[in-house]
């Protein structure tokens, strides 16, 4: 849920004015484990369709209009640094705009050119977020391996390097824009898929080692069997019942007025009192990470960084309060989430090994 609501204010260039951080993109990271028939891509999809009316009319209308008129600007821009013709820097900008394709809302797989390419068509349009979402994580993590690999570095700012490619008639390099591009990321599947006690685990820790544990949230969902007292009509009324839509039809509309061009380019304010709680927590989780061991590496990396995913989090639930400021109560609910992802985490990295596997076989065989 906090990645899907975070599409929302990132890809409507939602900022945080943060007085000891400077400004920072709203953008959200998580990765999200269950067993086999938990119901992660029925929830995904389920939410995929509350998210679709803001989708369709910032798709439709929004981009369009915002970036028609960042095209607009930067041909203004570059005419009056050049002392040349309004007109023909414009065409050159939209013509260049048109020759990157177009921008996917999200989508699962790429390569590293491919993103690059998109967040340049997203620096051309002025905003936009990149929306990656993986299923089935632990037979798409290595084939994924590029695209991971630059989304490490879009998380604090939204910025990376450009890779410097050979210039021909036929493909002319790009200009070199300076800005920012949020990214958001969701990959999910089953664990015992991703912790296979070969190469797929070994990958896996090898990027949450990197700067993944630090940057996402974790959930980890077990399934539980309370089936046997439940009556089948009362599963099924509630399966069909009206109070679902109606729910659904409340959410839709909530969130699609949100794709409204006057909510582009909100920036958040941080108050010194929420500032303060901020640094609170930040010392709080800094002072338990340091009594961890050395070798706990990445379990240490993941506390003494909570605090900046709660902040960003405060930002979606700023930006969804329609609030000009973060408040405490924002920043509170994200440190609960933040909380409840570090106690997921734990578990996470708590896995069975594959000897504990076998012995539980050899133990349970007739």
């Amino acid at each position: 849920i906090a990645y899907f609501l975070g599409r929302i204010p990132s890809s409507m260039r939602c900022k945080i004015r943060s007085p000891e951080r400077g400004l920072l993109p709203v953008n959200i990271y998580t990765i999200a484990l269950a067993t086999s028939g938990f119901g992660k891509g029925h929830s995904v999809n389920l939410l995929e369709d509350v998210l679709q009316p803001f989708r369709e009319a910032y798709m439709g209308t929004t981009f369009d209009q915002i970036s028609e008129q960042n095209l607009f600007n930067m041909a203004v821009d570059i005419a009056a640094a050049k002392g040349g013709d309004e007109t023909k820097e414009l065409e050159a900008l939209q013509n260049d705009f048109k020759k990157q394709g177009h921008a996917p809302f999200i989508f699962d797989s790429g390569t590293g050119p491919a993103v690059k390419q998109l967040r340049y068509k997203l620096l051309l349009a002025g905003l936009g977020s990149i929306n990656f979402q993986m299923d089935e994580m632990g037979s798409n993590l290595i084939g994924n391996n590029e695209v991971l690999n630059i989304l490490l570095e879009l998380y604090d700012l939204g910025k990376i390097k450009a890779k410097l490619v050979k210039n021909t008639p036929d493909n002319e390099r790009g200009l070199d824009i300076v800005g920012t591009t949020p990214a958001n990321v969701l990959m999910f599947g089953t664990s015992s898929k991703l912790f296979d006690g070969a190469k797929v685990e070994d990958e896996f820790f090898s990027f949450l080692a990197t700067g993944f544990a630090r940057r996402c949230f974790f959930g980890m969902g077990r399934s539980e069997t309370h089936f046997a007292n439940i009556n089948p009509e009362d599963v099924y009324n509630g399966l069909v019942s009206k109070n679902q839509s109606n729910t659904m039809n409340r959410w839709q509309g909530f969130l699609a007025k949100f794709a409204d061009p006057r909510y582009f380019d909100t920036e958040l304010d941080v108050p010194k009192d929420v500032g303060v709680e901020l640094i609170s927590y930040r010392l709080q989780c800094e002072a338990m990470a340091n009594e961890m061991p050395e070798h706990e590496e990445i379990r240490k990396a993941e506390l003494g960084h909570r605090y900046f995913k709660s902040l960003k989090l405060a930002g979606v639930y700023a930006f969804l309060d329609e609030s000009p400021t973060i408040e405490s109560i924002h920043l509170r609910q994200a440190i609960k989430v933040a909380e409840e992802s570090g106690a997921s985490f734990q578990k996470m990295m708590k896995r069975e090994r594959n000897f504990v596997r076998l012995a539980k076989y050899i133990a349970t065989s007739p």
